[in-house]
Formats: structure tokens, sequence, C-alpha cells
């Protein structure tokens, strides 16, 4: 855990929560996916390179925003219970994809936008982006991890670089598992994906309390 407590690792905390956040089954991953399975890697790279600087965008707005509430105590708690809300909102929604057809998130497809502009737009109308990035700001700044600008610079560096990685596994397997669309519709995926969800919530709701547990002296 001192990994992750370390400011110094910062970039590769920010690739660890981006790629984690990119594996769940939604419309960006699944249209990465399909561009390549259907078009070619090279679309498919640059539908994934205009999400990636949409995404980076959208973190270093949402860190500037959230630097202003966390000079406002009682916001910033509430902000903090949001974000857990949100966690497990992430998890649910994946049980609820279980048996959602992969067909049904590439309707976008048919439309000859170039793939770049469409992975850039499709990233920032993306409604889970804010909360998404609030929550993850809100723990680690929690631990002293985003006060120095250069901290911040690694940051986004890493989410950068998680969210493609993340992109090119689903690219990847769209060239080399034959059956890798049944893969992505199983209900074992999606189980597993809310199981690391509702993990991550329960744990800072833990050190949340634990937290205010011993703040308060309630020993």
């Amino acid at each position: 855990m001192r990994f992750f407590k370390n400011w110094k690792h910062i970039g590769f905390i920010g690739g660890f929560i981006s790629l984690m956040g990119t594996l769940p089954f939604g419309v960006l991953n699944v249209l990465a996916f399909t561009i390549g399975a259907k078009e070619s890697v090279a679309d498919a790279l640059l539908f994934s390179f205009g999400v990636i600087i949409a995404e980076v965008a959208i973190v270093a707005c949402c860190l500037k925003w959230f630097l202003f509430l966390f000079r406002k105590k009682r916001l910033w708690e509430m902000l903090q219970y949001l974000m857990i809300g949100f966690i497990f909102f992430l998890a649910i929604q994946q049980i609820q994809q279980i048996g959602t057809p992969l067909a049904q998130k590439t309707d976008l497809l048919a439309s000859k936008f170039p793939r770049f502009f469409l992975g850039l737009s499709l990233s920032a109308l993306n409604p889970s982006q804010f909360p998404f990035w609030i929550a993850w700001n809100t723990v680690l700044k929690e631990q002293g991890l985003l006060s120095e600008r250069h901290a911040r610079n690694k940051y986004l560096i890493g989410i950068g670089c998680g969210t493609f990685l993340g992109l090119v596994c689903f690219i990847a397997c769209s060239q080399l598992i034959d059956d890798a669309s049944g893969l992505l519709e199983s209900p074992a995926y999606h189980l597993i994906i809310a199981c690391l969800f509702a993990g991550i919530g329960l744990l800072i709701l833990f050190k949340s309390f634990w937290k205010r547990w011993y703040s308060n002296g309630w020993r």
C-alpha cells in the first residue's frame, strides 16, 4: 500500500485507474473493438487517440474544479460520499449489462464521421467521465498526491497511457480472439468487473469511516 501513497508513483496510479475504467463493457471500448474488427487497426487507433485527448482534457478540468471544492470542507465531505455511491453504481451497472448484445452499442459506426473525431466527441460527451474522475481525484487528494503541479502532470500522462493500453487490449482482442465478442458478452466478464468496483467502493468506505473514527477519538 505504500506504493499508492507515494506521489512519485502518481503516473502509475493514474495509469492503473484509467486502465481499470477502460475495462468495463461500455460504448468507447466496444467501438474501439468493433472498428478494429470490421474496419482497420489504424482506424481503431485514431479513434483511441481521440478518446484519450478528450479524457485527459476532462481530467485537467476536474482537477482545477475540485481544488476549489477541497477548501470547502462540508462540500468536500458530501463529494466523498457521492464518489463512493458512484463507484457502487458502476458495479450495479455492470450487472445490468449482462445479456446486452454487443451489436446494440455499435450503431454509431454506420456514420462516415472520421474515427479520430468520433472518439474525441464521444469521450467528451460521455456523462460518466466527470463523476468517475472527480471520485478518484478526491481519493488521491486525500492522500496528498495531487498537491504539486509536476505530480498532476505525471498523473495526466499516466491517465493517457492507461486509457491507451486499455483500448489497445480491446483492439488486440478483435484481431487475435475468434469469439472475442462472445467473451465481452459473457456474464463472467461483467461479474468480475462488478466485483472489482464493489471491492474498491467498500475499501474507500472503510477507510473513510476509519479515518473519521480515529480523528473523532471514537476508540
